[in-house]
């Protein structure tokens, strides 16, 4: 019976000492939070739009690669936005994430929507 005990109570300390964070609870939640994040207030090209088209489409949509559909710059890209103006074909291509196998998660998509019905700065 003392083995078991012992047992017992060595499991225990050993899982709550492995248990242990040394970080904060505020550190921790807000690291979180940060992670879990989408700003779709303050949305503009150099701080959002730009590393999405990027990472997603300059492999195709660059150097006239496509007709009238260059991402490459801020001006190619709000020239190709207010040439298919009311209703954007580039938010077309991608919402659905069928666009040649390029997929946006939910919050690049709230950006890039926010941005092209206002694409400035």
């Amino acid at each position: 019976m003392k083995i078991l005990i012992f047992s017992f109570t060595l499991t225990l300390i050993v899982f709550l000492f492995s248990s242990c964070r040394s970080e904060s609870e505020e550190k921790y939640f807000s690291s979180l939070v940060a992670i879990h994040t989408c700003d779709t207030i303050s949305v503009t090209y150099n701080n959002q739009i730009k590393a999405i088209f990027e990472s997603k489409c300059l492999e195709c949509h660059t150097a006239g690669a496509v007709a009238g559909c260059d991402l490459d710059s801020y001006e190619h890209s709000t020239s190709y936005i207010q040439s298919t103006q009311p209703i954007s074909r580039l938010y077309d291509y991608v919402k659905n994430n069928d666009h040649q196998g390029v997929i946006l998660d939910t919050c690049s998509l709230k950006q890039l929507a926010k941005w092209m019905l206002n694409p400035a700065p």
